[in-house]
């Protein structure tokens, strides 16, 4: 299966894909598109392609074969791979929950098939993830309000950057509420502002009233985060 993408981008997905089986041989046993390019986003020079690389053995001599395709890729096409060994897949759950779920949903199998497609990370788990997420964008958003001195470029850049990056726990948080998510950003963002009985509008118009638009954002997660840190575990019926 093939993506959406630019000529150029996807000859050079291709000519990675060519140098990976390469490198890799019999050990390369899927390689899965996620992220914006496997959703139908993907905005010529502005999206990277993410590829997960699924491996049997990450032998030195095969990892250092494969090392000059994927310098060219990045730096030549945006094109970022993550290597991980086969058994990963399934331990690593716990602490990737939320990676894990979205490449189950909107993965795309360029080579293999995709082996996160039934994996089920617990509520626990992901409950922990989102708020450590959430929280970690609070704190850091604090010191990029105080240290950006009302500078309207850099509020900007930083509420685009960090919508993009809150993608992924807004829709998880909103799965822990038994709420089904939408996929596009905007929308995701009007059902929870919706639920807090905030302004989406505030959050999404960080072009032109970014001071505006990050405080909205900080007051959009401090609502999810505290309805996240009551989400309890479900009670197991005996």
């Amino acid at each position: 299966m093939s993506l959406a993408l630019p000529p150029t981008i996807q000859a050079a997905v291709e000519q990675l894909i060519t140098a990976l089986t390469s490198a890799f041989g019999p050990e390369l046993k899927a390689i899965v598109a996620y992220g914006s390019s496997a959703r139908g986003e993907y905005r010529p020079g502005e999206s990277d392609v993410d590829l997960l690389v699924i491996l049997g053995d990450d032998a030195l001599p095969s990892l250092e074969a494969v090392g000059g395709a994927l310098k060219l890729a990045r730096f030549s096409a945006r094109i970022g791979v993550i290597l991980m060994l086969e058994r990963e897949t399934a331990q690593a759950a716990d602490v990737f929950p939320l990676m894990y779920g979205d490449i189950a949903e909107e993965g795309v199998a360029l080579l293999g098939e995709n082996p996160f497609i039934g994996l089920q990370p617990s509520q626990a788990h992901i409950r922990l993830r989102v708020e450590q997420e959430l929280r970690d964008a609070r704190i850091r958003l604090r010191r990029i309000m105080a240290e950006s001195q009302g500078e309207s470029a850099l509020l900007q850049a930083t509420v685009e950057r960090k919508l993009k990056q809150l993608r992924s726990p807004f829709r998880a948080a909103l799965k822990l509420f038994s709420v089904p998510p939408p996929k596009a950003l905007p929308a995701v963002i009007e059902v929870l502002a919706t639920r807090y009985d905030l302004s989406a509008k505030s959050v999404l118009d960080f072009a032109s009233e970014p001071r505006q638009a990050i405080v909205a954002l900080c007051a959009l997660i401090d609502r999810i985060s505290v309805e996240v840190d009551a989400v309890g575990e479900p009670v197991e019926s005996v």
